[in-house]
C-alpha cells in the first residue's frame, strides 16, 4: 500500500524520501511503501541543500558503518512515520542479503521504516528499477560518487550527508532496456545535480492528473513544476528533445539542459 508522505522534501522533495513535504502524492514515490529512500524531483526549483542534515543522530554512522556494538551491528536510517523530518540513524541487527541481491523492507509501520533483509552497509531500495509492485536491491550506502562502482551514482537518502548508490541512465536513451524508461529524477547526495534513472512505463496521458511515478507515458514524469499541489504528467526534454508546447527548464546539471517542459 502507497503512503501518501514524503520523507525528504526535494526540489523540491525527497521523492523517495518522506518529509513534511505535502508535495508528493505518491508519499513514498521514491519506493513505493517505503519513505526513506532517494530525493525525488518535484519542482523546476534546487535542493534545500542541508535541509535534513539535523535530522541524523549521532549515534552511528551508515556510510562508514561505524559506532555499533555486535548485538546490533547495522547502522541504517529510520523514519519514526509521523511525516516531521524524523530520520535518525540507528543501529540494528544484519540482514544477510549482500550488494546487488535483491531484498526486502521488514517493516514499514510507523515504528521504524528503514528494517530491511540487506547486510550491513547496504540499504534496501527500488530507485533506478521504480516499479509498482516495487522492485528493491541492497544498494550500497554512499557519500559520494566516488564510493560507488559499476557507474552507479550516490542518489542522496539525506542531503549531503548519506545516500546509496544507484543505476542511472541517459533521458530518451535506450540504457533501461526494453521494458523500462529513463524518466524519473532524483537528487544527488551532493544536493545540487540531477540524476535520471529508470522506471516501468505507465499509460497515464501528458497534462492528465497522476499520484505515482509510473504513472506516466514514456519520457514524462509526474510531477508539480509549479508547485501548485496538483501533479500532472509532464514532458522531459533537452537541447536534442525540445518541448512540443511549452518551453524546457533546466533542472540540476542535467546534460544537454535537461528538464521539464512548462
Amino acid at each position: 500500500m502507497r503512503q501518501r508522505k514524503h520523507f525528504f522534501v526535494l526540489l523540491f522533495v525527497l521523492a523517495s524520501s518522506g518529509c513534511s513535504s505535502s508535495n508528493d502524492p505518491s508519499a513514498s514515490a521514491a519506493d513505493a511503501g517505503a519513505s526513506n529512500d532517494a530525493s525525488r524531483i518535484d519542482a523546476a526549483s534546487q535542493l534545500d541543500a542541508g535541509k535534513n542534515d539535523a535530522a541524523i543522530a549521532d549515534s552511528c554512522d551508515p556510510v562508514r558503518q561505524t559506532g555499533c556494538l555486535p548485538g546490533a551491528p547495522k547502522c541504517t536510517l529510520f523514519d519514526d512515520g509521523t511525516n516531521t523530518n524524523t530520520t535518525k540513524a540507528e543501529c540494528t541487527a544484519a540482514g544477510t542479503a549482500p550488494v546487488g541481491d535483491p531484498c526486502t523492507r521488514t517493516s514499514e509501520s510507523a515504528s521504524g521504516i528503514g528494517h530491511d533483509t540487506c547486510a550491513a552497509g547496504a540499504y534496501c531500495s527500488g530507485v533506478g528499477e521504480w516499479s509498482t509492485p516495487p522492485i528493491r536491491h541492497c544498494r550500497k550506502f554512499c557519500g559520494a560518487d566516488t564510493e560507488c562502482s559499476g557507474g552507479q551514482r550516490c542518489s542522496a537518502l539525506v542531503t549531503k550527508k548519506v545516500g546509496a548508490c544507484v543505476p542511472t541512465c541517459t533521458l530518451f536513451g535506450g540504457d533501461c532496456g526494453t521494458t523500462m524508461n529513463c524518466s524519473v529524477l532524483v537528487q544527488a547526495v551532493d544536493g545540487v545535480t540531477t540524476l535520471p534513472t529508470c522506471r516501468m512505463p505507465g499509460t497515464v496521458a501528458l497534462g492528465a492528473k497522476c499520484a505515482a511515478l509510473d504513472e506516466c507515458v514514456p519520457d514524462s514524469y509526474c510531477a508539480d513544476p509549479q508547485s501548485s499541489g496538483s501533479f500532472t504528467c509532464v514532458a522531459l526534454c533537452d537541447d536534442a528533445h525540445p518541448c512540443k508546447s511549452g518551453t524546457c527548464t533546466a533542472v540540476g546539471k542535467l546534460p544537454l539542459g535537461g528538464g521539464y517542459c512548462r
